[in-house]
């Protein structure tokens, strides 16, 4: 995988007219909300700026599920659900949007997109993931929303191919930090600096 729009070394995706694309450049994005039209032409010109072939995209408050091709001609695969602060989204570059295979959504919280990383058929692909796991918060008060989370996502890693590459994106709501258990501080102890 990639961070920060860095090149991803190992796996290639073929461009529409068959071509090796010289890298996959993956990025994720908690927009806290897709609703309103200025908020997508930012994610677009974020997305076009960065030169990014997959974007994960959590929080985008979007219910139902769909496949939308956007105006650009990049396609958008999202998943809500009933509630307002969830869903997640895949957005495909125009470019490598022939090399989508299979898309699942799972929850408001999970989808999977499977990614041919060649033209010959039967070759390795690639497995996307983007989850929103629930906050601490959400957690502790409703422990069946963090049970159900990990469980769907447990299956929508086991329903990956096995010769796939399986990239995970998305926001884990993981706290890192280092103050000690039974502190105010809203960080763990995994940090290499002072909270």
């Amino acid at each position: 995988m990639s961070q920060g729009g860095q090149d991803t070394p190992r796996v290639r995706v073929f461009r529409e007219n068959g071509t090796r694309a010289p890298s996959c450049r993956v990025g994720t994005f908690n927009v806290r909300s897709l609703q309103s039209s200025i908020k997508k032409k930012y994610l677009i010109q974020d997305f076009e700026q960065y030169k990014l072939d997959i974007l994960g995209i959590t929080e985008t408050w979007i219910n139902g599920t769909g496949v939308d091709r956007l105006e650009n001609g990049h396609i958008l695969y999202r998943s809500g659900g009933s509630s307002s602060r969830a869903g997640v989204a895949i957005l495909i570059n125009k470019n490598i949007s022939n090399n989508v295979i299979s898309y699942q959504f799972y929850s408001e919280r999970i989808i999977s997109l499977r990614l041919a990383s060649s033209p010959r058929p039967g070759s390795r692909g690639i497995t996307v993931i983007c989850c929103y796991a629930p906050t601490l918060q959400v957690s502790t008060a409703r422990p069946n929303v963090a049970d159900s989370f990990y469980s769907q996502l447990e299956h929508a890693v086991t329903n990956a191919k096995r010769r796939d590459e399986l990239w995970i994106l998305g926001d884990l709501n993981a706290k890192v930090g280092s103050s000690s258990p039974g502190s105010k501080s809203p960080v763990g102890n995994f940090s290499k600096h002072q909270t």
